[in-house]
This record gives C-alpha cells, structure tokens and sequence, in this order.
C-alpha cells in the first residue's frame, strides 16, 4: 500500500475520496424579496439544477447534475431562503 506521507492516506483512501466527490451549492443568505429579478434567478437555478450565473460559481461543467439529480426537496426553511415563500406570510 502507497502511502501519501504530507497528507496520511494511502492511496486506496485517496481513490475512494476522489469517486465521493460532488458538487453541492448551498446558501444561507435569503433572497431579497424586493429584487424580482434575483430571486426569480435563484428559484430558476434549483428549479433547473444549474449553479448561479456569476463570477465564484464554478456549476458543473459536465451537466451531470442538471441531467441525473431530482430537483432537491425544500423545507420551510429553505422555501424561505430561496425566495419561494415570503418572510412575511
């Protein structure tokens, strides 16, 4: 077995780390519910699976994602963030 000495982990490890690997966008920031365009922006970039349109998103070049994955099921909570459900209601 090949060990990596600066990181510890043989290289079995390394392997089975590397095929866990997945692209996961979250974000803690509720939507602005003034800003249509925005939130409309956020509803549509999980509704489609697909990473925000700006600079700091990678997305995922592949499309694996937006061609394999079910749209991710919400709680309230999120609804809220996301911007589905307002604040106030």
């Amino acid at each position: 077995m090949e060990w990596f000495p600066d990181k510890g982990l043989s290289w079995q490890t390394c392997r089975d780390i590397r095929a866990a690997w997945m692209a996961q966008y979250i974000s803690m920031f509720p939507a602005d519910e003034r800003n249509l365009v925005e939130r409309e922006a956020r509803i549509r970039s999980w509704r489609e699976r697909e990473a925000p349109q700006r600079a700091g998103f990678a997305g995922d070049p592949r499309g694996w994602e937006k061609r394999h994955a079910k749209t991710a099921k919400l709680t309230p909570l999120g609804e809220r963030l996301l911007g589905l459900v307002s604040w106030n209601s």
